[in-house]
């Protein structure tokens, strides 16, 4: 319902841009049909060069740009290997598996289809990662076959441009904590491999790491 009403919103909004323009116009042929003076009414005033100045705002956000760019080396196939720990004093548990990243929305976003080979526990996970221009951050949301929920985080670049640093919170399964602070790691090697870690903070306080995955281009 939320979304809905963002989007519903949104539409509006983008109507109003598109048809106060056209309606204004409209309104100053009607004037001078009726021998108004146009130019006494100061030409087309304030309120269409706002609108275009909204209408500029509206598409400068909308567009990928300079930090989409960044993502372009997670697009492709990859081979995956994955080493996994409930807790920080837990054994790691280790499979491989495949995955494929592909650009959506018109460079806007990457989607990324996740699967392991694991015989004792497949898994299958899809992740949306992109650039958001008015928050000036990367998001990032994952469903996967071993949960029910829906985790959503936001990140930062370095000056390198080669790792961007994930945080979020989620709601614990096994604890029953909520909002559980996590954050992750995405850091591209080079073009043909990428490492990804996840970290959570131990009973101590301290963060440790539960999951990595390092992915080499197929």
């Amino acid at each position: 319902m939320r979304f809905q009403k963002c989007l519903v919103g949104a539409a509006c909004c983008l109507a109003a841009l598109v048809l106060v323009p056209r309606v204004n116009a409209q309104d100053h042929k009607g004037h001078d049909h009726a021998g108004h003076d146009h130019a006494a009414h100061g030409g087309e005033g304030h309120g269409g060069d706002g609108q275009s100045k909204m209408m500029a705002s509206w598409m400068k956000n909308a567009s990928p740009g300079e930090f989409h760019k960044h993502l372009q080396p997670l697009v492709g196939k990859w081979n995956t290997t994955t080493k996994f720990r409930l807790s920080k004093e837990a054994p790691w548990s280790e499979s491989t598996g495949f995955s494929e990243s592909k650009w959506a929305m018109g460079g806007r976003y990457i989607i990324e289809n996740f699967k392991s080979f694991s015989v004792e526990m497949p898994f299958e996970g899809m992740g949306i990662t992109g650039y958001d221009n008015t928050k000036k951050k990367y998001v990032s949301s994952w469903i996967d076959s071993m949960s029910t929920a829906l985790m959503i985080s936001t990140g930062t670049i370095d000056a390198s441009h080669k790792v961007i640093t994930f945080t979020g919170t989620y709601d614990d399964p096994m604890t029953g904590q909520k909002d559980k602070p996590q954050k992750a790691t995405l850091t591209i090697l080079n073009d043909n491999k990428i490492v990804m870690k996840m970290f959570e903070r131990g009973q101590d306080g301290e963060w440790y790491m539960n999951l990595e995955v390092v992915y080499t281009r197929a």
